[in-house]
């Protein structure tokens, strides 16, 4: 079903009323899977319709690397973490070892939560050994996947 379909970290700058009542121009990142660009760019329209932002523009749109997205269902987990991740494959000819590094998104509350979360994840899903190298917290406020678009 997401096959051919990528993953699209749009940013989309908008008025957004603050507590004191005046309104403010923000920049606010999302992530979509989208077939093309022209999909991407489509579909950053109806987020930003969908998140009522008002006097919108799409001010970025880039494709993501990300080999996996896992969300979670805990309010408590608010904040998505890109996690690189070394996989580590031996290579049967040579005898040496082979990284190959992967990015993955991560929803989570903090740091040590993200990585023990997709460390579960990854050991349900990779039948190799890696090493988590990097976890950064992203701009990212919220993920649609390709259901999200489907009426």
């Amino acid at each position: 079903m997401n096959e051919g379909l990528k993953w699209w970290e749009t940013t989309i700058s908008c008025d957004r009323m603050q507590e004191d009542g005046l309104n403010k121009q923000v920049k606010e990142h999302y992530l979509l899977r989208a077939s093309s660009f022209t999909d991407a760019e489509a579909k950053s329209i109806i987020i930003a319709g969908n998140e009522a932002a008002e006097n919108f523009s799409i001010a970025d749109l880039k494709e993501r690397k990300y080999v996996d997205v896992f969300t979670s269902d805990s309010i408590n987990d608010e904040i998505f973490y890109q996690l690189k991740v070394a996989l580590i494959i031996l290579d049967e000819k040579s005898g040496k070892e082979k990284k190959t590094n992967l990015l993955y998104l991560q929803q989570a509350s903090n740091v040590v939560k993200a990585a023990t979360m997709l460390e579960n994840n990854l050991k349900k899903q990779v039948n190799a050994d890696f090493i988590i190298l990097e976890v950064r917290q992203t701009s990212i406020l919220d993920v649609f996947n390709q259901d999200a678009f489907n009426d």
